[in-house]
């Protein structure tokens, strides 16, 4: 049974980039996994930008509130500009043990470090930061630097 991922915050260029990737990757076999849900605050992109972007991708839930997306995902990706939001976005899926993606910045002071590694602490699945770090060409050069050394 696929892992069921929601998108929070689409007022980046990532959640359109990333979708495909993550398709081609459960078409692949590489993952199992599965966009079902998109939700964004209306903060930077017009009130109906998340039925649209969902319409565009095919992803079949837009729910109103974030309490709505809970029992449709196993997990999100935070991907929402205002990065002091993440964790007020994030806390609902931790609280229920849902696995947690913070993109980049993952947050925006250190006592919001503090809490996502109090989670951790609690045994929350909580990560984030930059993807680069798992590209192919990231990895090849990485592999190429430490033979060399």
């Amino acid at each position: 049974m696929a892992f069921k991922i929601g998108l929070v915050g689409l007022c980046t260029s990532h959640p359109e980039g990333w979708v495909p990737v993550m398709r081609d990757l459960a078409k692949e076999g590489v993952a199992d996994i599965e966009v079902v849900a998109c939700w964004d605050s209306g903060e930077t992109r017009p009130a109906d930008f998340a039925k649209t972007f969902a319409s565009n991708f095919n992803i079949p839930y837009t729910p109103a509130t974030l309490e709505e997306m809970l029992p449709l995902v196993d997990g999100v990706i935070v991907h929402t500009t205002n990065w002091d939001k993440h964790l007020e976005q994030a806390r609902i899926f931790v609280e229920a043990d849902k696995a947690v993606y913070l993109d980049k910045p993952v947050a925006g002071n250190l006592a919001e470090i503090n809490q996502i590694l109090d989670w951790i602490k609690q045994g929350k699945r909580v990560t984030g930061g930059s993807v680069l770090r798992y590209c192919n060409e990231v990895l090849a050069c990485r592999k190429a630097v430490e033979e060399a050394n």
